[in-house]
């Protein structure tokens, strides 16, 4: 069977968690993230809601958070921010790190690490794929 989830808000992305796959992770168009506990498919409760700018335009690919493949505390984020950057969070909301190069001119909506979690891969509407390595 199946059981729906009422968002209340557009989503662009969900993913669930590689560890136990009982928290949903999704960006939103109301300028959130949520990390959603989904154990219980009857009574699905919010975690935690993160302030996020998702606003990508037209232009851009809608972006995708993504978890971390060793944990299910961690997460990956794309950034509108100047300098471009990626962001990982914790599910407390507390952004631990961010990344960046000098050459990253644009705005990487889609991010996936690598299964070991010690390199991550974005990638942008322009064609373009950065690797981040060696971050944790």
């Amino acid at each position: 069977g199946s059981s729906g989830i009422n968002a209340e808000y557009g989503v662009a992305s969900a993913a669930f968690d590689p560890i136990s796959g009982k928290k949903l992770l999704t960006t939103a168009y109301d300028d959130t993230i949520r990390i959603l506990d989904v154990s219980n498919k009857t009574n699905v409760r919010e975690i935690k809601k993160i302030s996020h700018c998702n606003q990508t335009g037209r232009w851009l690919t809608k972006f995708q958070a993504n978890w971390h493949p060793a944990s299910e505390e961690l997460f990956v984020v794309g950034s509108m921010a100047q300098p471009r950057r990626v962001e990982v969070y914790n599910i407390d909301g507390s952004m631990e790190l961010t990344m960046s190069n000098e050459n990253l001119g644009s705005v990487l909506s889609i991010l996936e690490f690598h299964q070991s979690g010690n390199a991550l891969v974005g990638a942008n509407s322009s064609g373009y794929c950065y690797v981040f390595s060696n971050m944790m």
